[in-house]
C-alpha cells in the first residue's frame, strides 16, 4: 500500500486491516483518527506523524520509533511493541505527545519513553 492509497482509505474512514507497512514513508503523514487492525509496522520510523485519536488493535510495531509524533488520545489494544526474536528491542517514543493515550493488554517490553508528554496516559 502506498501513501496515496492509504490517504484515500483514511479519508473514507475505512479500517485498515491485515496490512504490512514495510518501508512505508511515515514522515509528516496525517493518520488522525485512523483505524488499524492486525497490521504489521516492523522497524517503522514515524517522524512528525499525526496519530491523534487513532485506534490500533492487535497490531505489531516491533522496533518502531515514534519521533515527535502526535498520539493524543490514541488507543492501543492487544498490540506488541517488542520483538519476540530479539529480547532486548522495543519501541521508542521520543519527544512525542501521548496525552491521554491508552495502552490495554499491550507488550511494551523494552519500550523507551524519552522526553515524551505522558500526561493522563493509561496502561
Amino acid at each position: 500500500m502506498d501513501r496515496a492509497e492509504l490517504t484515500e482509505r483514511l479519508r473514507a474512514q475505512t479500517t485498515i486491516s491485515q496490512a504490512t507497512f514495510a518501508g512505508f514513508d511515515w514522515a509528516d503523514f496525517d493518520a488522525q483518527e485512523a483505524r488499524f487492525t492486525a497490521c504489521h509496522f516492523a522497524d517503522a520510523q514515524f517522524s512528525n506523524t499525526n496519530f491523534a485519536g487513532a485506534v490500533f488493535t492487535r497490531c505489531h510495531l516491533p522496533r518502531s520509533r515514534f519521533s515527535r509524533c502526535s498520539l493524543t488520545e490514541a488507543q492501543f489494544t492487544d498490540c506488541a511493541f517488542a520483538d519476540s526474536s530479539s529480547v532486548a528491542s522495543g519501541a521508542t517514543f521520543f519527544m512525542s505527545e501521548l496525552r491521554q493515550a491508552c495502552f490495554v493488554t499491550c507488550d511494551l517490553s523494552f519500550a523507551r519513553f524519552e522526553r515524551a508528554d505522558l500526561f493522563a496516559i493509561t496502561f
